[in-house]
């Protein structure tokens, strides 16, 4: 038989023995749904409370390029930018000027002239630091350099803008033609000028016609209050058209044609003076009147002559005659040394700086190295290769390859590593130069390391007006420093 238990039975044993529990009862129906508003695009979230981040930190902005203005101040490019820096540099060559000297075309007698005007003193006194900025315009390149001539211009697809090195403001926009040397030739036909920026003023300079010549490089000299023209002439004899003119007034001064061998120089401009290769003879002009102050006989036939250089102390005058080296000190008779030119591909440039230590030396670059010639015995000290030493360019054929002049061939070397190609000239007094290899800049027996990144391949470093600064990258740091004592004068970084 089977038994029910018995309700109330059940009910006194749960409650004797504490055992009992409340059991749910299952659900009749579902859950109820909770719906949920979700932000809309629209309605931005609300904000959650955080710590702030810390704002960006601002590097400095890396130099693309930058040079000496005429007034001594710095200029660096960044970008979209120009920025105008004071540093204390003078605006032109300190050294005084001895007086001129006029000699006959045979080298007897003299007469004195005038001396040409001294040169400014320091520039005006500014506060170290930023001056102006300015700010290149849209699809334009901005030049702050150009074979020497320092200042600034923005140049587009057909327009020019001339700035002022003072302000950083635009002085001139117009349709021209850039020509070397930061200049810009305006109109064509009979209505033609060259305009470029002087310490902050424009400089208009009317040029004749003749299509025969194109103006090739001006070179503008604030120190003498005047500008060289120079131009390519096109013609059965092909040569350059040497034009000085008044820059204020725009008069003529001096006007000559030369002729040279192809790619020879003809002219070379020092501080004060313009030395030029003539028929038979070097003429040196004032850089500040156009006088003729002294005329040198160096007995070579006209078109032949060439590579005319000037001594920085005016003691020593030499040029080329063919692939020979004439000399001649202190406008005395001059000497002869055969097969200078360096056989290499210099071609028929000289490539030589004088030096007046003693002994005087004429120092030929090219070809990888360097040999230096004693002016006052005229004979060869030393030669990093045959090129140097006057050695044939080309092998003839079936020869054994370049062969030096006689009493050229047991030459020691002037530099004691395989490539002496690294030397630049700095400046234009024939003081200072960069040793590229070494990263030093030399002047006389002193040697001053540039303090730069090793990876940093950036610009030359480069000369105020009057030699007494120097500016170099250092990364993102322009770094200038005065000469010839290498003290620091400023580091300078722009920060956007």
């Amino acid at each position: 038989m089977h038994l029910q238990p018995r309700p109330a039975l059940l009910l006194g044993l749960c409650v004797a023995f504490g055992a009992c529990r409340e059991t749910p009862e299952p659900p009749t129906s579902a859950p109820p749904v909770v719906f949920v508003a979700l932000p809309s695009a629209s309605t931005p979230p609300a904000p959650i409370a955080s710590q702030a981040a810390p704002p960006p930190v601002a590097r400095p902005r890396v130099p693309e390029d930058f040079a000496f203005l005429d007034d001594g101040a710095l200029a660096i490019h960044y970008g979209k930018t120009v920025e105008i820096v004071d540093v204390g540099a003078q605006s032109g060559m300190a050294s005084v000027v001895p007086p001129a000297q006029v000699r006959s075309a045979s080298g007897v007698g003299t007469s004195s002239t005038p001396p040409p005007p001294a040169p400014p003193g320091p520039a005006v006194q500014r506060p170290m630091g930023k001056r102006a900025v300015y700010i290149i315009p849209p699809k334009m390149r901005v030049s702050l350099s150009s074979s020497g001539r320092a200042g600034i211009v923005a140049e587009g697809d057909t327009e020019i803008e001339i700035v002022s090195s003072t302000t950083g403001s635009a002085l001139l926009r117009a349709t021209g033609r850039l020509v070397e040397g930061l200049a810009v030739e305006l109109g064509e036909g009979k209505s033609r000028q060259l305009v470029f920026e002087v310490n902050g003023a424009l400089k208009r300079i009317s040029i004749p016609t003749d299509p025969n010549v194109r103006v090739a490089r001006v070179i503008s000299i604030p120190a003498r209050g005047t500008a060289l023209v120079l131009g390519d002439i096109d013609s059965e004899k092909p040569g350059t058209r040497i034009s000085l003119y008044e820059a204020s007034t725009g008069q003529k001064l001096l006007g000559l044609d030369t002729s040279t061998p192809s790619y020879t120089p003809s002219w070379q401009r020092t501080e004060d003076r313009l030395v030029v290769t003539r028929s038979g003879s070097l003429g040196v002009y004032d850089l500040a009147t156009g006088r003729l102050v002294e005329s040198i006989p160096f007995g070579c036939p006209s078109g032949e002559s060439g590579n005319p250089i000037r001594s920085p102390g005016g003691a020593f005058h030499l040029a080329t005659c063919g692939a020979d080296l004439v000399v001649s000190k202190r406008g005395q008779a001059t000497r002869r040394l055969s097969r200078v030119l360096p056989g290499c591909d210099n071609g028929m440039n000289l490539s030589g700086l004088v030096r007046e230590n003693a002994p005087a030396t004429l120092e030929i670059q090219g070809c990888g190295g360097i040999a230096r010639i004693d002016l006052d015995k005229v004979r060869y000290v030393c030669a990093d290769n045959d090129g140097v030493a006057g050695a044939a360019y080309m092998m003839v054929p079936g020869g054994t390859g370049p062969v030096r002049p006689p009493g050229r061939a047991g030459l020691p070397k002037c530099i004691d590593r395989a490539d002496g190609s690294f030397f630049q000239e700095l400046g234009h007094s024939n003081t200072y130069e960069l040793d590229g290899q070494t990263n030093e800049i030399v002047y006389g027996k002193v040697r001053r390391k540039l303090e730069s990144h090793e990876s940093d391949q950036g610009p030359t470093p480069t000369l105020s007006p009057g030699e007494d600064r120097v500016a170099y990258r250092d990364g993102h740091t322009i770094v200038v420093k005065s000469l010839p004592d290498w003290k620091e004068v400023l580091r300078y970084d722009s920060v956007p």
